[in-house]
């Protein structure tokens, strides 16, 4: 290989690392169940400006449907695959999602300040336990993420157990609070459950999943889900020093040119 062919390789090398550091772990997604209920008064999607999730983002997807309110019935409710979900940026992603609940839409509270209490207020309700809500998600675009699943009911105390995978959580239901408050679910039996509202699964790969939520005790509800890249990145100080190298490189052949 000639020195120029050297030359453009490492270019071309950094220019990759660069671009990889600058796109990698930018964005989530993040789709909030709201909406569909009756009593249209208790409901209101968030807006795109509304920053909220235990990671923090705006340009939240609203997962409408239609059904009563919370005492809607027990049959089996399919979502239609949705349409373009965006990231936390705004940009439309490959990502879609579908979902089937025992139950309706429900309200775990009519108090819904501020965004954070929005967030945790409309779910996919889980009334039977033999029968889990799913949600699959897919054509993720990330190699590498984190899920965040928010979990809750239109009363406290009620106890639940979610999984994705090889992980599950188990918790109780604490979001019918205002404001309530984001708190990691880590009980991994259900003589642990304390109060949570919401799960993280870390390390998830590949661009499909599926999770499901089942009650324990009483109906248990999923508020949303997030997906979190945390796809790896070059360390700022090697990728710092590849750009030095290739600039380098770069000079001394313009040199000898």
């Amino acid at each position: 290989m000639s020195r120029m062919q050297r030359s453009g390789l490492l270019a071309a090398t950094v220019a990759a690392f660069l671009g990889l550091a600058a796109e990698a772990n930018a964005a989530s997604i993040g789709i909030n169940f709201s909406g569909g209920q009756t009593n249209a008064q208790n409901i209101a999607p968030l807006a795109s400006s509304d920053l909220t999730g235990a990671v923090q983002q705006m340009n939240w997807n609203n997962a409408g449907g239609s059904g009563a309110d919370g005492n809607g019935t027990n049959a089996q409710v399919q979502s239609p695959t949705a349409g373009v979900l965006v990231n936390s940026n705004g940009a439309a992603t490959t990502a879609a999602i579908s979902w089937t609940s025992t139950n309706n839409w429900a309200i775990a509270n009519s108090v819904r300040t501020p965004a954070d209490a929005e967030l945790l207020n409309g779910y996919l309700d889980n009334t039977a336990a033999t029968t889990p809500t799913s949600i699959t998600m897919t054509g993720i675009p990330y190699a590498r993420y984190d899920v965040y699943a928010y979990v809750g009911s239109d009363g406290n105390g009620r106890t639940g157990h979610i999984t994705l995978g090889s992980q599950t959580f188990y918790f109780s239901t604490n979001s019918n609070n205002n404001p309530p408050s984001f708190v990691q679910a880590t009980a991994t039996d259900l003589a642990s459950a304390a109060a949570a509202t919401f799960a993280k699964f870390t390390g998830v790969t590949g661009p499909t999943f599926t999770l499901t939520n089942t009650r324990d005790s009483n109906n248990v509800g999923l508020h949303a889900i997030q997906i979190v890249d945390t796809t790896p990145v070059p360390e700022p100080a090697a990728v710092g020093l590849l750009a030095v190298g290739g600039a380098g490189l770069l000079s001394r052949r313009r040199r000898h040119s």
